[in-house]
């Protein structure tokens, strides 16, 4: 009998940092760039509301993108906001994370790209 054992290899031997796994995926630079058009759409569409609101960070978003990892490794992504941030229900670590209204804040303001400089 043959027993194959599969390793990381290239840029991702020797990462156990989970931070660190998610950069191999998730680069900084797409972060970066989430930040920026996210941070767009927040300022264009909550200007002279009744409320503030401030820019999001990398570090939210990255937050967001590992929360929604999450969601898929527990097999909770059927469940809605309101369940995944229940104490019953959900996971401890979404409520550690993060607040479910910054939550759905993000999740309604997430944008990947500029929808302007898309290619018809």
């Amino acid at each position: 009998m043959l027993l194959l054992l599969s390793r990381a290899a290239g840029a991702a031997a020797g990462v156990i940092d989970p931070v660190q796994w998610l950069d191999l995926f998730i680069t900084p630079q797409m972060v970066d760039t989430t930040v920026n058009e996210t941070n767009e759409r927040i300022l264009a569409r909550h200007v002279g509301e009744h409320y503030q609101v401030w820019p999001t960070t990398a570090n939210e978003i990255r937050a967001v993108i590992g929360m929604l990892f999450m969601t898929a490794t527990l097999k909770n992504s059927s469940l809605r906001s309101e369940e995944l941030f229940d104490a019953k229900i959900g996971a401890p670590l979404f409520l550690t994370v993060m607040s479910k209204n910054m939550w759905k804040f993000l999740l309604r303001s997430m944008r990947f790209d500029n929808f302007e400089t898309r290619a018809v």
